[in-house]
């Protein structure tokens, strides 16, 4: 199933206070805002390369990100690289993890020193333990042994740092 569309509300904060009434505003519809044919997951492909390689869209893209909000200081400043990937991985992540190998963030971290962060990055992340282990009452070392069992399903920077850590490699 895929969507047909994608609006942006923004909650009306000053009218609450003021009549004491909520009041949400439609924000823009992203379709419309993007001018996207539809989207499906080869249009949504090529706006995202569109923000990573254009500045004007990352700029939209940000400016509408941030609702306006204390993200932007001045909507017409530019957008660095790592700005552009960030939101470009963001639009086509389906999860953190995959957010983080976008932006090779498990790498970079490995390779400047920050060995630590990126293993606890590894174990202290939710997405690879299913909802129903992490409530169990099994002890640290059955659960980081059901931990790499999942994990050597997957290949990732962060897979191969953990079964390096773990001596599978």
């Amino acid at each position: 199933m895929l969507p047909i569309d994608y609006e942006t509300h923004v909650f009306d904060l000053v009218h609450a206070n003021k009549f004491d009434e909520p009041k949400w505003d439609l924000k823009y519809n992203y379709r419309t805002e993007y001018g996207l044919k539809d989207m499906s997951p080869s249009t949504f492909f090529s706006h995202s390369e569109k923000i990573l390689y254009n500045e004007t869209a990352c700029q939209q893209y940000r400016n509408n990100r941030y609702v306006g909000g204390p993200g932007i200081k001045d909507p017409t400043e530019p957008c660095a690289f790592e700005m552009r990937l960030s939101f470009h991985c963001q639009t086509i992540a389906a999860d953190y993890d995959e957010w983080q190998m976008c932006r090779d963030i498990d790498v970079d971290q490995f390779k400047n020193g920050n060995e630590i962060m990126s293993l606890a990055n590894t174990f202290n992340n939710h997405w690879y333990i299913p909802k129903q282990h992490a409530k169990s009452t099994h002890n640290t070392t059955e659960s980081v042994k059901y931990a790499a069992e999942k994990l050597s399903q997957r290949s990732s920077p962060a897979h191969n740092l953990f079964k390096f850590f773990m001596g599978n490699n």
